[in-house]
Formats: C-alpha cells, structure tokens, sequence
C-alpha cells in the first residue's frame, strides 16, 4: 500500500487507542465490581463510563483530523495537472494530421501520444488523442481528476464511518457489529478496503504527474542542448510517471471484424429458422 499508505497507519493507530482504552475501561469495571457494593456500584460504573466516553471522543476527533488533512493533501496533489483553456497547437496539428491520414494506431503508439499530450498540460489534446483512439477501434482509458477524486471521497467517507461507529471491542461474532466494520478498522493491508480501493485510485490518480519550473540552463542540460540567449528563462517541465493509468486496448466488442461476425451469425440464425 502507497498512495493511501497514511489512511491506513491514521486507521491502526485509530483501533490501537480505542481497544487499548475499551482493555482499560473492562479492567476498571472489572475492579469496581468487586470493590463495591450492588448499592453503590451503579454511580461507580456510571463515573467510569462517563470518563472513558471523553477519553474515546478525543481519540475519535484526532483520527477524524488527520483524516481530513490527508484527503485535502491527496486532493491537492492531484489538482492543477491542466491548464484551463489551453491547446498545445504543434501537438495539435500533429494530431490533426494523424486524424486525417485515416491509419488506425497501434495501443503503444496511442498511449505514447497521450502522456504527449497529459505532459502538454492540454486536456483538448488529451481528447484529440482520445477521438483517434476511438477511430482506431481502441479503448483508451484516461486518469483524470474527478475520477480520482471520487476515489479519495470512497476512502474518506469509509474511514469516517469507522472511526464514528467502531468502539474498541475486537470480537468476532459481535451481532451488534459487522465483521466488515472490525477488519476494516484495522485497515489489513493490500486485502482490506483501503488495499481495493487504491487500485482503484492508481488507475484514475494525476498525482504522479510532476510539474516544476526550472531554469533555462537546468532544462537545456538535461536535454542535451544549450542555446546562450534563453539561459536566463524559466521553463516549465512536466514528467508523466511510467505507469498512471493510461490503458489503450482493442475495443473487439465494437471492431469492424467482429460487428460483421455479428451480423453474420445473426443472419444465419434467421436463414436457418426459415428452413425448419
């Protein structure tokens, strides 16, 4: 677990405090029962209760904080990756081009072009690249923000839920508790429901998109070319991470071969029941 690597340590430090209070809570009614009379236990039991239900909501408010801030900063890392309005106009006309020679893509050649155009910063191009696929018989699968956001607030409502309900008591087999609430308080790793949903997540996450400005002598040297004039500009560099859930596949479902296979079967069946 990476991307949601702190949800997960926020959820077991979350079921650690609260059990370790429920352990205390138990061991102090435990004692008051035999220190006590029937008379004066039920004041004892209510003082003891009373104590640990503010020493469980404290717990419950610092989990739900860091919960809020790391959705914010999850949010915040996925944000600004476009730039509103804008059309790369040389990747454009090179799209253009593509789209008017009228030869189909390959899946390499239609995932090349599109962290061309996510590092162009141009979600009009981004769209180019997906109207190619298309006309190539190719599924392309994009990340974008609002698909990853959706994620994050899956993650976010589920972890809230928890630390709302969740009481401390690690038994299964409690009826007023679902097991799915007990295994998820604890966050188990890449099985539990953190684990599914960050797969969800890195396949619609912008996150790994890397944007900074540098400066011209920093971007020609890492690019092998120097020219004296622009030294003293600012450039702005963009890496598009190896694997950020760009997918390009053939769409068979919709190809030309199997719509006529299609049809074809679909004629047969006709063909033959006419004989019958």
């Amino acid at each position: 677990m990476d991307k949601f690597k702190k949800y997960a340590e926020i959820l077991k430090e979350f079921s650690k405090d609260m059990e370790m209070w429920k352990a205390c809570e138990e061991d102090e009614i435990a004692n008051a029962k035999e220190k006590y009379t029937s008379k004066a236990l039920p004041e004892q039991l209510e003082k003891i209760k009373s104590v640990y239900e503010k020493r469980y909501e404290k717990v419950r408010q610092i989990a739900l904080g860091r919960v809020e801030s790391e959705t914010k900063s999850i949010k915040q890392r996925n944000q600004g990756k476009f730039k509103p309005d804008f059309v790369d106009l040389e990747l454009l006309k090179e799209l253009n081009a593509i789209s008017a020679a009228g030869i189909p893509m390959t899946e390499s050649e239609v995932e090349a072009y599109c962290k061309r155009a996510i590092a162009s910063r141009s979600s009009f191009c981004v769209r180019a690249v997906q109207n190619i696929a298309k006309k190539s018989e190719i599924r392309l699968t994009v990340p974008t923000e609002d698909a990853a956001i959706r994620v994050i607030d899956k993650a976010n409502n589920r972890l809230k839920e928890i630390v709302h309900i969740y009481d401390g008591k690690f038994l299964f087999g409690d009826r007023n508790k679902s097991q799915s609430l007990i295994m998820d308080a604890h966050g188990y790793d890449d099985s539990g429901f953190l684990g599914r949903l960050e797969k969800e997540y890195q396949a619609a996450t912008l996150e790994d998109i890397k944007i900074s400005r540098m400066s011209r002598k920093e971007f020609d040297t890492k690019n092998a070319a120097t020219r004296a004039e622009e030294m003293k500009k600012s450039v702005e560099s963009v890496e598009v991470g190896e694997d950020i859930g760009i997918r390009a596949k053939d769409d068979t479902s919709s190809s030309l071969a199997a719509r006529y296979a299609k049809a074809y079967s679909e004629r047969m069946v006709t063909t033959t029941s006419e004989f019958e």
